[in-house]
């Protein structure tokens, strides 16, 4: 099978660049690390499109997958068939997830 490609909406592009520059003050080698694993994450869709798991505790879309990366949500659209994965949104885990998912695609 083909490889997918690999989007991020520019939403998840906005959470994923806040997340590394609010850790880039305190911990600039742990930001560009971490910015590092949530890509390469990411990235590894594009040969395991169906790897994440269902977040059925935010959403009971079929289509959206998450990742769990460190502390980390990162969630992904994905059709079964499709050549092409969406990165939607990258949440700390300690935030609260359903309400920022609801808010942005309730």
């Amino acid at each position: 099978m083909p490889k997918a490609l690999v989007f991020w909406a520019e939403s998840a592009r906005s959470d994923l660049f806040a997340t590394v520059d609010a850790l880039r003050a305190s911990a600039p080698k742990r930001a560009v690390k971490l910015m590092a694993k949530l890509v390469n994450a990411a990235q590894q869709l594009a040969d395991f499109p169906e790897s994440g798991h269902r977040p059925l505790d935010i959403t009971d879309d079929e289509h959206v997958r998450e990742l769990v990366v460190e502390q980390f949500r990162l969630f992904y659209m994905h059709q079964p068939g499709s050549q092409a994965v969406q990165v939607i949104a990258v949440f700390h885990a300690r935030r609260d997830v359903a309400e920022l998912f609801k808010g942005r695609f309730g």
